[in-house]
């Protein structure tokens, strides 16, 4: 018997309002589901409920049709269950997810296509809880696109802590975000009806640069930060306080 928030979630899925998949991958998931259920007695029929309900041992077998789905949003939302299990093999398998995301039609969301926030949250959570040392050169890569900056926040800070040459590099520009232009996010102009908006994610980026300074402390970032300890924008300046209590301990 389902409670009445997941019939509601399952309904969704039925209308291809939320949990979208075409026919190939609803076969693929049905059969990942009945393994699922025969090896590890749960009783997974929809996508919401491996997305939202954790099974124990059943992430060995997610991660053998994980890359056979050519949906982004089903890959997204398996990733939960995937990294549930202790011992993941690779985090390499999650970097790769977000390549091919990142070269996908979903990458950008746009007036007429849903936001893909679910997909790069869930990667970054990933990302984080993996803390792939490993691949730190493969994450630097991201760090010259303002888009995968904002995408992957926490994936950004990691590298930060790590103390990137990559990170350090961009900071400057990051702290300049107005003159990073619509085109660099992946947009024609600035006015674009796109979400995120340019604004924000040039404001995201700044937040970035503010939040990074603190592993990098040259007198110039120090000095960038302390610009906004001033701000008309009180996260800004609660976030330049925090920056500066940081690299100034008392």
């Amino acid at each position: 018997m389902y409670t009445k928030m997941v019939q509601d979630r399952i309904n969704k899925e039925l209308a291809k309002i939320d949990y979208v998949y075409d026919e190939i991958d609803g076969s693929l998931l049905r059969e990942m589901f009945e393994k699922i259920n025969d090896q590890c007695g749960s009783s997974y029929h929809y996508l919401c409920e491996i997305a939202n309900r954790l099974t124990p041992n059943a992430s060995k077998i997610v991660l053998e049709y994980f890359d056979r789905f050519h949906s982004e949003g089903v890959r997204a939302f398996l990733l939960p269950q995937l990294l549930y299990d202790k011992n993941f093999p690779d985090a390499r398998i999650i970097l790769n997810g977000y390549l091919r995301f990142k070269n996908s039609p979903e990458y950008i969301s746009g007036k007429d296509k849903p936001s893909s926030a679910y997909i790069y949250v869930r990667y970054d959570n990933a990302l984080k809880k993996l803390k792939p040392k490993k691949l730190k050169t493969e994450l630097e890569s991201f760090v010259a696109y303002p888009r995968d900056v904002i995408y992957l926040p926490f994936t950004m800070r990691m590298l930060a802590s790590w103390k990137s040459s990559a990170v350090e590099a961009q900071l400057g520009r990051y702290f300049n975000p107005t003159k990073i232009t619509a085109q660099e996010f992946g947009l024609p102009e600035d006015s674009a009806d796109f979400f995120p908006p340019v604004s924000s994610m040039r404001k995201e980026l700044l937040f970035f640069a503010i939040a990074a300074s603190v592993y990098y402390p040259s007198r110039e970032n120090i000095a960038n930060v302390q610009k906004y300890l001033v701000s008309d924008d009180q996260n800004l300046r609660m976030a330049a306080q925090k920056a500066i209590k940081k690299i100034y301990p008392k």
